[in-house]
């Protein structure tokens, strides 16, 4: 990962402090520790910084960003990486297009110039968030990928807008409020965020698949937001339902497959987390076959018996050949390192696989690797957890009597007593809002939603007063849009809200 951050300022004659951008880049040194640059463009009152994290093209002299067009007119900071970019690039230099770096992110650059963003969005493919100004239409663009792999955050200032990689990168600028707010408190407390929001005043996320629009007028910045992509299941009558058990096996194979091709590109080595699961496994699989030697294969290993999954993972690693490496630790190893595990994650987390995560990302740094593939969401993607399972027996089998559903339902909360209360609630959750949005309250939310009720106990008076009306899932169900649910299975339903609500609020943020 790389870093970025910026300021757009409202009045184009006001000299830009460069200072701030210097140090903008440095307080996410850790996102980026190749390598940082700055790069304004004076006369128009912008300017980029950026982390840099080499994996594709090394030269730091020849890669560095911020990229400015030789003419002045296009300003680009990029975090990510976009993948398929050798396709892109050759298929540009064939029609005479000249590069000046062998970097994925300039693919970018030479695409806006070509043929402008709306017609560029769909061909970027892989996890990315990037701003953008065009100084010939005074704008400034901030893009982010689909699922939201990637972070961007921004806010507003009297000087002009400010946008960063992370909260912190924000509040290095001294005109950026620090100051929560109660609607923020609450989520984070309920640990369900409202897409697109934080727990800060002002402060907001570019939500994914979404173009963030700064247009500059006169002096002042209009600000409007779009939606250039979204999850788009089949409606139920558009099913294709010639289609057999096999054939869906083969589409999953080829797909994920192309997937972790993609994903080996790079000019450092390339890594897996293995966990002893289907996904991880599987991924490890994949990448072994096409790799022309052993893949490194970290895996977290735990003192206590009943979590510890190294012995399946030890023996994927040996039937890949791969090269592993486990790291172990304790329950001491775990909560000794909270605070730290916090500053990263700049929010609220309610158990330790965070801290995990970044004790097992500190040693893969620590090994010389910088890229590692995950399988993180795909046992929701396939609705593997009993959240799903409920809804789709509760909601999405109308053939079936409601009396054999309401076995269904009752086995599948028999079988995962372990987990009630967390992945699925003690009872029945019913928010009128979301049932009014989705058609039910998917089993996702309701552990969260069943905790809204004690929220208010921890607020100081103030904050509790606010929120005396205050409902959470009402917030939430107004981020939806209903476009995108109406006519849909129930499964694809509970699948779209946990893609716009916990797969990025929780898993992208701190739990991958």
């Amino acid at each position: 990962m790389c870093g970025i951050g910026g300021v757009f300022l409202a009045d184009r004659c006001q000299t830009l402090d460069r200072q701030l951008l210097v140090n903008m880049a440095a307080i996410q040194s850790h996102r980026g520790p190749d390598g940082f640059g700055v790069e304004c463009i004076d006369a128009a009152g912008v300017g980029f910084c950026h982390a840099r994290l080499s994996i594709i093209d090394l030269n730091e002299s020849r890669a560095r960003q911020p990229f400015l067009t030789d003419d002045k007119q296009v300003l680009m900071a990029h975090n990510g990486e976009f993948y398929d970019f050798q396709r892109i690039r050759a298929d540009l230099t064939a029609q005479g297009v000249r590069f000046r770096t062998k970097s994925d992110s300039e693919i970018l650059l030479r695409l806006y110039q070509r043929q402008g963003l709306e017609a560029t969005l769909p061909l970027l493919r892989g996890e990315f968030a990037f701003a953008l100004f065009d100084a010939e239409d005074d704008c400034l663009y901030l893009v982010r990928d689909r699922f939201g792999i990637k972070p961007q955050y921004w806010t507003m200032t009297p000087e002009g807008l400010v946008f960063g990689s992370e909260l912190k990168v924000l509040f290095a600028h001294p005109a950026v409020e620090r100051r929560f707010t109660s609607e923020g408190l609450f989520h984070q407390l309920m640990q369900t965020m409202v897409p697109g929001t934080t727990a800060f005043a002002g402060v907001h996320q570019v939500q994914p698949g979404h173009v963030l629009k700064v247009q500059r007028r006169g002096d002042r910045l209009e600000v409007s937001e779009s939606t250039y992509w979204d999850v788009d299941f089949p409606r139920l009558d558009q099913r294709d339902s010639t289609l057999t058990e096999a054939d869906h096996i083969a589409n999953v194979r080829a797909a994920l497959l192309e997937a972790v091709e993609m994903r080996m590109v790079a000019d450092v080595p390339v890594g897996c987390y293995l966990s002893g699961g289907i996904d991880s496994c599987s991924i490890l699989g994949l990448a072994s076959a096409v790799s022309q030697g052993p893949v490194k294969a970290f895996t977290i290993g735990f003192d206590d018996a009943r979590y510890d999954e190294t012995p399946i993972a030890a023996e994927m690693a040996e039937a890949t050949g791969a090269e592993q490496d486990v790291m172990r630790l304790s329950g001491s190893e775990l909560y000794g390192h909270m605070e730290q595990t916090l500053w990263h994650t700049e929010r609220t987390i309610y158990n330790t696989l965070a801290v995990a995560k970044y004790l097992m990302s500190r040693h893969v740094n620590n090994v010389d690797y910088k890229v590692v593939m995950t399988g993180e969401g795909s046992d929701e993607l396939f609705g593997g957890y009993p959240a799903f399972r409920r809804d789709m027996f509760l909601h999405g089998l109308d053939d079936l009597p409601q009396s054999d559903r309401q076995d269904w339902e009752a086995l599948l909360q028999t079988n995962n007593s372990l987990v009630q209360g967390a992945m699925l609630a003690a009872d029945q959750v019913d928010d009128p809002d979301l049932d009014a949005v989705v058609g039910f309250t998917p089993s996702c939310l309701q552990p969260w939603l069943a905790c809204a009720p004690l929220v208010p106990d921890l607020l100081a008076e103030e904050h509790r007063q606010l929120l005396a009306e205050y409902s959470p899932g009402k917030a939430i169900a107004d981020q939806l849009n209903p476009q995108q649910l109406e006519g849909r299975h129930a499964l694809d339903k509970a699948q779209y809200v946990w893609i716009k609500t916990m797969l990025e609020g929780q898993i992208l943020t701190w739990g991958g």
